[in-house]
């Protein structure tokens, strides 16, 4: 399965093996600092397969991040958010990742601004 981790850059500790099941043969993430990085840590430490979709700023501009999360979401099987709430982009990756019907799991974390 293609899990799609994203979330806030400001997350820099989290342990995702809580949240990441044993199907899971291929991580996603979009190459930021925070749950991004993590992500990445996660599928070298566990061997597997991992795409990491960047920006394209030469091609959609200021709109880059966003076309990006969305281009993600549409790539995955399934999505793991980790949020402090406050993220935009994370946001919007939520709400896009509903509308779909694409299966996703939000943990909130608290306490970081």
């Amino acid at each position: 399965m293609k899990l799609l981790v994203v979330g806030s850059r400001s997350i820099t500790d989290f342990d995702l093996s809580v949240f990441i099941s044993d199907d899971v043969d291929t991580v996603i993430s979009g190459g930021a600092k925070g749950v991004d990085a993590l992500a990445e840590e996660y599928a070298d430490r566990h061997r597997l397969s991992k795409y990491i979709f960047r920006p394209r700023y030469d091609l959609y501009g200021r709109a880059a991040p966003i076309r990006r999360n969305e281009q993600m979401v549409d790539f995955c099987d399934a999505v793991l958010v980790i949020w402090d709430g406050h993220s935009k982009g994370t946001q919007h990756t939520i709400k896009y990742a509903k509308r779909i019907d694409k299966p996703i799991t939000v943990v909130f974390v608290k306490g970081i601004k």
